[in-house]
């Protein structure tokens, strides 16, 4: 049986025994977090300082960065060591190793957090590392002067593009030709957008260099993928617009009939250039009236529209100035278009003949058959013209009651002599009319005849209109009637007595 002493005696070496058990623990903890620790600034290139440090440590204290896993498993020890009893360290070792667990739980949220500004800074030196170096264009020095514009591409300068690098070894230097690109874009009003294409060679122009006149940039770039990046280089240049075109200066000829008015295509007359690349515009400038009343012009389509006066004859002429302006490529000019004058020609008409056997229908009656035509010689083209209308048709005449109809363009409908007559409309290119005469009777016996005003006159007429009188007519139909009994019976009498 073992003693109270003994059992005193075994005590100690339990004790002992737990706190070297907690002792162990914290060192394992505190040996794996240190090396945790140094993996991580080994891998990311930050040792340079801890290495300092690092030859401090022995075993029985490891210098932690402050603010990674708390206080340092040091001061925890010293603290032990000095103020615990043997009971409270076997009491509190294993809350001790549990707090350094816990610490050691937070490493991988702040460790991730280093990683990513060692990352960030990593990436910031790899851009670095990847920088290019950058040149000047050497050639071109300056654009093109003095352009004009000549219906081909002009690229803004002259000879190949050159940007003078370093050559591979870092020491001498080189032309680099290509591949090197340029783009146009117009400016200051221009419209004008080209993709990029490699610069053309020598004695060669860019496929996509302007033509138009204008002022345009022309813009110098190297790919991205080459080993060097090109400093912003670009030129502006003109195109100036080439001098007036050479028009012809049209004549025309307008009918010297008073309020005369002729439409002239002006466009099509002055001889324009297709590649005028806008425009132009037409304004009159002037215009002198010895024949002219008035003179005016499409400013879009340059049709010109001129009007005779009451002076206008074959004796007189007129000069109108039209000023043409706004054109792309050329700049602006005026055409003088000289006027002379004409009397219009006498037409002949025919293709009608008036109607026959018209008799009153209570409607307008068409007094002519087939369709009117006019030929005449122009003197503007000196040929035989064909005109097939439309005519001016005017309807004179008096009906039968004697009453005069017309004028009119209203075809008649009462009985009655008339007469039809074509005539050329004002703004026709000749002169002349044609009449043709013709008639309406009246219905046949026993119908309404419309020169009287009542349905009586098929028996008798109109008795109020004619005088007679409603009674007298009567009676004389009653008289008429008792003569005729009379007879009658008189022979009905004759006979009873030969009987």
């Amino acid at each position: 049986m073992i003693r109270s002493s003994d059992r005193s005696l075994d005590k100690h070496p339990a004790r002992r025994r737990a706190r070297l058990r907690a002792q162990a623990a914290l060192f394992t903890c505190m040996a794996a977090l240190a090396f945790a620790t140094f993996i991580l600034l080994n891998t990311h290139g930050a040792l340079a300082q801890d290495a300092e440090d690092a030859s401090d440590l022995d075993a029985t204290a490891v210098a932690v960065p402050e603010g990674i896993i708390g206080e340092p498993p040091l001061a925890f020890l010293k603290a032990d060591a000095r103020d615990e009893t043997p009971d409270q360290d076997a009491k509190d070792a294993p809350e001790g190793a549990a707090q350094m667990v816990e610490g050691a739980s937070a490493v991988p949220a702040d460790a991730a957090e280093t990683t990513a500004s060692v990352n960030d800074a990593l990436g910031g030196a790899a851009q670095m590392a990847e920088g290019k170096p950058s040149y000047n264009l050497s050639l071109p020095k300056r654009a093109d002067t003095g352009l004009v514009y000549n219906g081909t591409r002009q690229q803004g300068y002259g000879g190949v593009p050159v940007v003078r690098i370093l050559a591979d070894n870092g020491v001498d230097e080189m032309d680099y030709h290509a591949p090197l690109y340029v783009e146009y874009k117009g400016i200051n009003g221009t419209m004008y957008n080209s993709p990029p294409v490699q610069a053309a060679g020598y004695q060669q122009i860019n496929t996509y260099a302007p033509i138009n006149a204008g002022t345009y940039q022309v813009i110098f770039t190297v790919p991205e993928s080459q080993s060097f990046t090109l400093n912003p280089s670009s030129f502006e240049f003109s195109i100036a617009k080439a001098p007036a075109p050479a028009l012809s200066q049209p004549s025309v000829t307008l009918f010297d009939a008073p309020g005369s008015v002729m439409e002239f295509d002006l466009a099509s007359m002055i001889g324009l250039p297709s590649d005028l690349n806008g425009g132009p515009s037409y304004a009159i400038t002037g215009f002198t009236e010895t024949g002219l009343a008035s003179a005016a012009v499409d400013p879009a389509i340059g049709k010109l529209t001129l009007t005779a006066n009451d002076r206008a004859s074959r004796s007189v002429q007129d000069t109108v100035t039209v000023a043409i302006t706004d054109m792309g490529n050329y700049e602006d000019c005026a055409v003088q278009v000289a006027v002379s004058y004409v009397t219009k020609p006498s037409a002949t008409i025919a293709g009608v003949k008036a109607a026959t056997d018209l008799v009153y229908n209570g409607e307008p009656q068409q007094s002519y058959t087939g369709s009117p035509q006019a030929t005449y010689l122009s003197p503007l083209s000196n040929q035989s013209e064909t005109y097939n209308g439309p005519f001016v048709i005017t309807y004179t005449g008096t009906a039968s009651d004697g009453s005069a109809f017309g004028p009119t363009t209203q075809a008649p409908t009462a009985p009655g002599t008339y007469r039809v007559e074509f005539s050329a409309p004002e703004a026709a290119s000749f002169t002349g009319s044609l009449a043709l005469d013709f008639s309406i009777g009246k219905g046949a016996s026993g119908g309404p005849d419309p020169t009287k005003g009542s349905s009586l006159a098929a028996t008798g007429g109109n008795l109020a209109a004619t005088g007679d009188g409603l009674l007298p007519g009567l009676f004389a139909t009653v008289a008429g009637a008792a003569i005729l009994a009379a007879l009658i019976a008189g022979i009905r009498l004759i006979a009873k007595r030969r009987s």
